[in-house]
């Protein structure tokens, strides 16, 4: 089971590196296709002039701080903490084989983690629905406010936190370093998929404004 996981994990960083590539050399494309555009009578923004040139330089940081690695790098965290806690491998033996395989200790184990991110999970609500309800709006209302925005990020730190809980109480690592290793694992491992994703942002604002000339940006929507 180890080496398949470890196949398809190698198969995935694989693709995630040709997709890396791909992105790559297509962002460099736009500096002569967009200069290229422009001389043929295009309404394309040239990257290589004064204009496009301060452009590109000053959405750069804007570009790699994009939001949403805000929403990325929670679910690479989880899908780390899935595979080292060990219930990515207890989940895939259990649609392969059609039960669960755990010891006493695993189930109980299993039971208290899935028993944590219900508590977790009831906490977020309860933050919204309760007596207080202090991540709602100012006007009260549930869009948008503070539980919205935070909902995509509070479901993956419940997950990880219940994948380390239950690592810890499961046995199946030993060591405050090895349970630790549970919250870093998918970024160690996983981190092609982060820059995948800042590429995919940086290409699509690149096209947004030599095609477009949008010059705050394309993804200024998601943004607000």
């Amino acid at each position: 089971m180890k080496n398949k996981t470890g196949k398809d994990e190698g198969s995935r960083n694989a693709a995630a590196s040709w997709i890396l590539a791909v992105l790559f050399v297509a962002h460099l494309l736009w500096f002569p296709v967009s200069w290229l555009g422009s001389a043929a009578g295009l309404a394309w923004e040239n990257l290589l002039s004064v204009q496009g040139l301060r452009w590109y330089c000053f959405h750069a940081q804007d570009m790699l701080c994009t939001p949403v690695l805000s929403y990325v790098i929670p679910v690479v965290v989880l899908v780390g903490a899935l595979e080292r806690s060990g219930i990515w491998n207890v989940f895939r033996e259990r649609m392969s084989v059609g039960r669960f395989q755990l010891t006493y200790r695993q189930r109980r184990a299993l039971a208290m983690s899935g028993v944590f991110f219900c508590l977790f999970m009831g906490a977020v609500i309860l933050s919204v629905t309760g007596p207080v309800p202090i991540l709602l709006s100012i006007t009260g209302e549930m869009y948008p406010s503070p539980f919205f925005v935070a909902l995509c990020q509070s479901v993956p730190v419940g997950l990880t936190l219940s994948a380390l809980a239950y690592a810890s109480l499961g046995g199946h690592l030993r060591g405050w370093h090895d349970c630790l290793s549970v919250l870093y694992w998918g970024a160690a491992r996983h981190a092609v998929w982060i820059f995948v994703t800042v590429l995919s942002v940086w290409f699509y604002e690149v096209a947004a404004y030599v095609c477009g000339g949008d010059a705050d940006g394309g993804l200024q929507w998601f943004y607000e």
